[in-house]
């Protein structure tokens, strides 16, 4: 069902978008010539005149075209944004209905002004933003942006991949608007609703593109974490901290203090004999809290089970950053497989907790 744009609505979106374009203009100026810029010139022929008819002169009255839908794509369902995809692309790709909502909205100046700003300046903040160019579209439509703007945030998929995720949003929409921080469809029941969807989602990629998210996610996480290498030395025991210290030098000791937790480990791998089992299964709990915050007493003693019950998971975080890129992808999705369980040990806060850390993390602006 279609739905009318409140104009002020677009505010956020509308300014940010403007001032990019007002940049790209200034940017695009030709500089003053100075005097080691100048170029020699060199000697051109001159081509002879041809009698080439002179235009026709266009009225300024006259309407701008239509927008053309990008080529090669014929529906909003085989959108791929790069950087040279454009609003004005966008439109193309819609109905005349949506476009005039969307025109509305905006008014028709401020329209013809957006028509030539890409379309991944408004994917560089939060997409959630953009809701009301989506309350523009029909469901279908909606869903079919949606899906082209998280193939943008992931990098590019697979097409059997970005059917299959298609496939499943056009059944549960939820599952592809909360990737996103929509809820377009409405708040999904419950934490663990919105989790099936993240999973229903994950299940479509192949195993290159599993790996690819999940060790982008962990080194979002880790980016955003509250606690660094010492934190990690504090858990070890006198014995592990006087075997790391006699096999490590004091400068990279210091750079181990002062790092986020997975690159702490990175940096250290060599010295990971040192450290006990345990000693890395409380690591790992431990860095859930990091990153969501602290967790029930009952909560966190089902992880330390859970990380005791997956050695190999756990010895897959403890070979660090060089370990984990150096894993076929056949061998890591297996191995990340069980990774799931840990949901199940949480409460619904601490879920819903995981799922706001992870979209903000992967929230970074898309290279494509």
């Amino acid at each position: 069902m279609l739905v009318q744009l409140v104009s002020r609505r677009w505010a956020a979106v509308l300014v940010s978008m403007v001032a990019l374009m007002l940049l790209l203009v200034a940017c695009g100026s030709d500089p003053e010539p100075t005097a080691t810029s100048v170029p020699i010139p060199t000697a051109t022929p001159v081509p002879e005149p041809t009698n080439t008819p002179e235009p026709s002169p266009t009225r300024a009255s006259e309407p701008a075209a239509d927008p053309a839908p990008p080529q090669g794509m014929t529906s909003l369902e085989d959108l791929v944004i790069t950087g040279a995809t454009t609003f004005g692309d966008l439109m193309g790709l819609l109905s005349e209905q949506e476009v005039s909502c969307v025109e509305t909205g905006v008014g028709a100046d401020l329209y013809q002004l957006i028509l030539g700003i890409p379309i991944m300046a408004m994917a560089q903040d939060d997409i959630s933003q953009s809701a009301p160019l989506f309350d523009c579209l029909e469901q279908d439509s909606a869903l079919f942006l949606a899906v082209a703007f998280l193939d943008l945030q992931a990098g590019g998929w697979d097409p059997e991949s970005r059917s299959c995720i298609t496939e499943v949003g056009l059944t549960h929409p939820d599952a592809v608007y909360v990737r996103l921080g929509l809820n377009l469809g409405g708040d999904p029941i419950d934490p663990a609703t919105t989790m099936d969807y993240n999973i229903r989602i994950f299940d479509c990629l192949s195993n290159d593109e599993k790996k690819r998210f999940t060790v982008g996610m962990w080194m979002a996480l880790d980016t955003v974490s509250k606690a660094t290498g010492a934190d990690i030395f504090g858990l070890l025991t006198d014995e592990e901290s006087a075997c790391v210290g006699d096999a490590l030098p004091a400068e990279q000791l210091a750079a181990i203090a002062n790092a986020t937790p997975l690159q702490a480990i990175t940096i250290g791998s060599s010295a990971s004999g040192c450290i006990s089992k345990e000693t890395n299964v409380n690591i790992l709990a431990s860095g859930i809290e990091w990153a969501i915050g602290e967790v029930t007493g009952e909560s966190r003693s089902c992880l330390l089970d859970f990380a005791r019950d997956n050695p190999d998971y756990v010895e897959l975080f403890t070979s660090g950053l060089d370990g984990i890129m150096a894993m076929p992808a056949d061998e890591f999705v297996e191995v990340t497989a069980a990774g799931n369980e840990q949901y199940g040990c949480m409460t619904d806060d601490e879920m819903m907790r995981v799922q706001h850390s992870v979209t903000a993390a992967l929230a970074a602006p898309p290279t494509r």
